[in-house]
């Protein structure tokens, strides 16, 4: 019969296996730490299993009873081995995974071989039972055989497995230095010095047998509590993190779901948006129409800063901008007109607004881009016809000053020419003649003589010159009441040009007059259009090919009218032609466009063609296009609509 240290022993594990069991249906439960609490369950069943099986084992009465047992040692110590190293590993996150691979694939096979089959494996020469008596009186049955070399192998390689979790279960204590991890290290290492006892088992260490399993048996009983309990802490933890993860996949899912609807807002304004920090001043962000305005990637602006899409005038330069974003800062916003230059170079007029934004961190400038080159060339043309408004005001009251002497002239120079050549010989002529002593024949033969009939008759011409000039010009600039009228496309040409054959600049020494005209007309019938704005359009193309052509030093300047009529369209067309340099394709493409300009500073405005190019297309329902190459002249080519159309 075992002994009072058996019976408490076998106790004492039946005790720890039924509340490592209870807590580990508990943990079990627990998602995050199941593995684990399984493990330790294991282990706890494994360790009573085993004490059990070294009662009966160490009082067996025959060599074959004895061998039954020692099979149910063998596979609980591998289960006791697999399960307890899984379960440090999982809990240190210490040791190795290959040498946890290899451990139990060893500990799995040999066992069930042992277990099952009726060799001994790690015995050989089994002789029988010899019986030895411990100091306290009890006596315990030793199997009388020799160890097979498989079986020196099997102990050996246990050994080193025990001697490794201790090694394992140290580290973990040394690094924590706390009572869970103090107790794992103090019961991997019982654990380690029961095997040892009891695979090197004599006579003089026997007694310690059920010391060391006495002892395990209590500390797992201490571990089975206090790390089940430690466990279930870990799993609230756990759980706790796992739902705090879940809550933050769903904020993140919303935040992706608002910056989505953000972006999609952000990039549907048709305006340029630029997220500006308010310290370095660079690009944070740009929607797609700032890209789409500026004619720029998204690789060219972020980083950077705005100054590449400033125009190179020192009115509209880097330090202006960052003055109104100070201003910005201070008052919270600010409007302004701003000359901005796109990737390709060009010029145009924005109106931005700068808003300040304080998220918390660091400042923020949002600059919405609006594009008013259209409202630019309005206000332009809006200016400009106020100033022909103004001119028409001023010719009328010059045409008055001007009309009252020039009448006189001419009607002086009538008088003249009747009194001294044309009625010199009316009875009025000669009386006066005689009265004053005079021979009217000398008078005659001396007006002849000195040619002052031409120059009287040039007196009339130029008189009646001046006149039609003083009418043209009131007439063409006399505010437009919209009103169209029928009208000859060939007296409205020729009406044009006797406006604009007067157009003399004497500083680049360039006369209207030296250009030679072709004129090609074809059988075309009236048209309907207002004519003061038609003779603008007309002005604007003959002075601009004629000053091209200066500036090119075209010889024998020449510009060829043609008229035709397209029947079947109903649509007459002009066009004037030049002989002059031309213009490249990238040139032709722009000419229509405001503010669009190849002379040098203050010498055009960019808005001529532009706005002839409005009151065709827009006022009259025509159309104008352009045809160039370098080198061999230009022609526009307008359309309009005839008077039965």
């Amino acid at each position: 019969m075992p002994g009072l240290f058996i019976v408490m022993l076998s106790m004492l594990s039946g005790a720890s296996f039924m509340l490592a069991l209870l807590n580990g249906i508990s943990a079990v439960k627990e998602r995050p730490v199941k593995l684990d609490a399984l493990m330790l369950t294991i282990s706890s069943l494994g360790v009573m299993v085993y004490s059990l099986s070294n009662t009966r084992l160490y009082s067996a009465r025959n060599a074959a009873e004895f061998m039954q047992f020692n099979r149910i040692d063998m596979f609980c110590s591998a289960i006791i081995i697999i399960s307890l190293y899984i379960f440090i590993k999982r809990y240190t996150h210490l040791g190795s995974r290959i040498f946890q691979v290899i451990l139990i694939g060893f500990f799995s096979i040999v066992p069930f071989i042992r277990l099952l089959s009726e060799t001994t494996l790690t015995y050989t020469a089994v002789r029988g039972i010899r019986y030895t008596e411990l100091l306290w009186g009890e006596k315990l049955s030793l199997i009388d055989a020799d160890i097979s070399p498989f079986g020196i192998f099997y102990f050996i390689f246990a050994l080193v497995v025990l001697f490794y979790m201790t090694s394992i279960a140290g580290r973990y204590f040394i690094a924590q230095k706390t009572h869970t991890s103090l107790f794992l290290f103090i019961g991997t290492f019982l654990l380690t010095l029961t095997a040892v006892n009891d695979i090197v088992v004599d006579s003089f260490n026997l007694h310690w047998i059920y010391l060391m399993e006495f002892g395990y048996t209590g500390m797992l009983l201490f571990m089975t509590v206090i790390f089940y309990y430690d466990l279930l802490t870990v799993a609230k933890i756990r759980q706790s993190l796992i739902i705090s993860r879940m809550r933050e996949e769903e904020t993140k899912s919303e935040l992706n779901i608002k910056e989505q609807d953000y972006r999609e807002i952000f990039n549907s304004s048709m305006d340029a948006i630029i997220v500006l920090d308010i310290q370095s001043e660079q690009v944070l962000d740009v929607n797609d129409s700032m890209l789409t305005i500026f004619e720029c990637s998204r690789q060219d602006v972020l980083g950077g800063t705005m100054e590449k899409f400033h125009s190179r005038s020192s009115d509209y330069n880097k330090a202006r901008f960052s003055n109104y974003l100070r201003e910005a800062k201070e008052k919270g916003h600010v409007l302004f007109e701003w000359l901005s230059l796109k990737k390709s170079g060009d010029l145009f007029w924005t109106e931005i607004h700068l808003k300040y934004s304080d998220p918390g961190t660091t400042g923020k400038i949002i600059a919405v881009v609006h594009d008013i080159s259209e409202r630019k060339a309005t206000q332009e043309v809006l200016i400009q016809s106020e100033k022909m408004m103004s001119l028409g005001g001023l010719a009328a009251g010059m045409a008055h000053e001007i009309n009252n002497p020039l009448a006189g002239i001419i009607q002086t120079s009538n008088v003249l020419q009747n009194r001294l050549i044309d009625k010199i010989d009316s009875p009025v002529n000669r009386k006066a003649a005689d009265e004053s002593g005079i021979d009217i024949e000398k008078i005659r033969v001396y007006m002849e003589s000195r040619n002052i009939q031409s120059m009287l008759s040039s007196i009339r011409d130029s008189g009646k010159r001046i006149t039609d000039i003083v009418n043209n010009m009131l007439s063409f600039s006399r505010k437009s009441e919209g009103k169209a009228e029928e009208t000859s496309i060939e007296s409205l040409i020729e009406r044009t040009l006797y406006i604009i054959s007067s157009d003399y600049d004497l500083k680049k020494n360039y006369d209207f007059r030296s250009i030679a005209l072709i004129r090609d007309f074809g059988e075309v019938p009236d048209l309907c259009c207002v004519v003061s704005e038609i003779q603008q359009v007309l002005i604007n193309i003959f002075r601009n090919g004629a000053q091209a052509m200066h500036a090119g030093k075209t010889e024998s300047p020449t510009f060829t009218i043609r008229t035709s009529f397209e029947k079947n369209r109903g649509m007459i067309i002009l066009e004037i032609e030049d002989n002059g340099p031309g213009m490249p394709e990238e040139v032709r493409k722009r000419i229509f466009e405001p503010f669009y300009t190849t002379k040098s500073e203050g010498v055009g405005t960019g808005l001529g063609l532009s706005v002839s190019y409005y009151i065709i297309k827009g006022n009259h329902k025509g159309d104008m296009t352009v045809r160039s190459e370098p080198g061999s002249g230009t022609t526009f080519r307008i359309e309009l609509p005839s008077a039965e159309k």
